[in-house]
């Protein structure tokens, strides 16, 4: 599978490792703007990539390329991934799949009519372990509460501070701490409890964007507390709560490699067997598997959580009056 990586963020090393450590994939090419020709052709020696360019449209004519990795600023994805998709590429296009809930339908009613692969790239829900907790989570009876806290220092928020703009916190590339670092708390309880009754988002706002702040999702017995900072490192970890037990996890949503579940006076750990692997290996190799037997219906049913998602986030920054 020939792959296009469109973006030079410092996301992309991560990304172009785990292509290389899977055989049946490759990086054939990367696009990027013509001011950052030194990093793109370094990328491109790096990582033995063939081709680099600098015109998107250029690259979604390149007809050895099978799928689109979308890996730029969030204001973005859209417009890219509705190009490729037209171009009739498959697409991986990195969290937050859209900012606005009607365009990420679009995205997903359009993957369905020309029957192309359209995938949101996000490690929380392909991670070995997570897919146990489904199985695991009816020991601990009803669920009456869930806590979520991803704080992670920016290291770009000292920039921020000195009265500077980084991508991360611009409004108009959709940047601030719900759609960097929160939505993978988002991810994560949409995948085990479904979509919310209720969203409100608490956040503490300076120049336009959300640098930390409190999401809470309201379902029918219990409320989920979501807190997502960029400005802190004071806490990271998942804690649910049952009637008959709970289940915590003491690492980022992003990267769990397991998890203890306290019941009736016992306590026991699940750890995957596979954590030595990097985060994004695993999703990679999914969405390889997925193409590989044509599971659209596996694809397109993904997409229907990346909806809810784009959805609560969206509900989110409304309720917080954040606007992109």
């Amino acid at each position: 599978m020939n792959i296009g990586l469109v973006g030079n963020g410092m996301i992309i090393p991560d990304i172009l490792s785990q292509i290389k450590s899977i055989p049946e994939m490759e990086c054939i090419a990367i696009c990027g703007r013509e001011k950052s020709s030194f990093k793109l052709q370094q990328l491109a020696k790096d990582y033995t990539i063939r081709k680099v360019y600098y015109n998107y449209e250029e690259l979604l004519e390149d007809s050895e390329i099978d799928v689109i990795y979308v890996a730029i600023v969030n204001s973005l994805h859209y417009e890219y991934c509705l190009k490729a998709l037209n171009a009739g590429k498959h697409v991986v296009c990195e969290k937050p799949f859209s900012l606005k809930y009607e365009e990420a339908k679009k995205l997903k009613e359009m993957a369905e009519q020309k029957k192309l692969f359209l995938f949101e790239a996000i490690t929380t829900r392909h991670m070995p372990v997570y897919s146990q907790l489904f199985d695991i989570i009816e020991e601990i009876g009803n669920i009456k509460a869930v806590f979520c806290n991803l704080s992670k220092y920016s290291s770009r928020y000292d920039d921020f501070v000195k009265g500077e703009t980084p991508n991360v916190f611009n409004p108009s590339l959709g940047g601030g701490a719900l759609e960097d670092i929160n939505i993978y708390n988002i991810h994560f309880c949409v995948g085990l409890f479904g979509e919310p009754m209720e969203v409100s988002y608490y956040a503490n706002i300076i120049r336009d964007i959300d640098v930390s702040g409190t999401l809470i999702l309201k379902y029918d017995n219990f409320t989920a507390l979501c807190v997502g900072a960029k400005n802190n490192n004071v806490g990271t970890g998942i804690f649910i709560q049952g009637e008959k037990g709970a289940i915590t996890v003491n690492e980022v949503p992003y990267a769990i490699t397991g998890f203890n579940i306290f019941t009736k006076g016992s306590q026991r750990a699940i750890i995957s067997k596979e954590n030595k692997r990097h985060r994004m290996f695993f999703e990679l190799s999914e969405f390889l598997r997925i193409i590989k037997e044509k599971r659209y219906d596996q694809c397109y049913s993904n997409l229907e959580d990346t909806l809810k998602v784009v959805r609560i986030s969206e509900d989110a920054r409304k309720f917080a009056g954040l606007s992109f």
